[in-house]
C-alpha cells in the first residue's frame, strides 16, 4: 500500500471516536483502573516518558495477539517476539534496548492474566520474567 493509502478516506468524528473506544477496550479491557495501574507499573520499570513507554507496550501486545493469532499457540507466539527485535524492520523496536523489549513483553504476559481487580505483578515480578525471557 502506498504511503498515502489512507489520504483520501475521511472519517467522520463519530467514526473516530468510535474507533478509538474499541481500540481502548481491546487495550484495557478492565476499563481506566486497569489502565492506571498499567501506567504506573510502566512508571516504574522504566522511570521514563510515559508517551512513549505506553505507545510501546500497546505495540508490543499488538504483535503478541497477531503472532498468537498465526501461530496458535502461546509460547511460538513468545518466541517470535523475542526473536523478532534482532529481525524487525520496526524503527521504533531496534532502537529498544534487548532488556527493555523484554520488559515489554514480559508486560503483556502480565497483561494477559489481569483480571477485573487490575491488579498487576510487582515491578521486581515483571523484571524477573524479563530475565527468564533471555534464554
Amino acid at each position: 500500500m502506498s504511503i498515502f493509502g489512507n489520504l483520501f478516506k475521511w472519517k467522520s468524528a463519530a467514526d473516530i471516536e468510535r474507533e478509538q473506544a474499541l481500540y481502548e477496550k481491546w487495550a484495557f479491557p478492565h476499563g481506566e483502573k486497569q489502565r492506571d495501574n498499567l501506567k504506573s507499573l510502566l512508571k516504574t520499570i522504566f522511570n521514563d516518558d510515559e508517551g512513549f513507554v505506553l505507545f510501546a507496550y500497546l505495540m508490543c501486545k499488538e504483535m503478541y495477539e497477531k503472532a498468537k493469532e498465526d501461530s496458535g499457540s502461546r509460547d511460538l507466539a513468545i518466541d517470535k517476539l523475542v526473536n523478532d527485535r534482532k529481525e524487525s524492520r520496526l524503527q521504533l523496536i531496534k532502537q529498544l534496548k534487548q532488556k527493555d523489549w523484554l520488559l515489554y513483553i514480559a508486560l503483556v504476559l502480565a497483561d494477559e492474566n489481569v483480571n477485573e481487580s487490575c491488579e498487576y505483578p510487582a515491578a521486581d515480578m515483571i523484571m524477573e520474567k524479563a530475565q527468564e525471557l533471555n534464554r
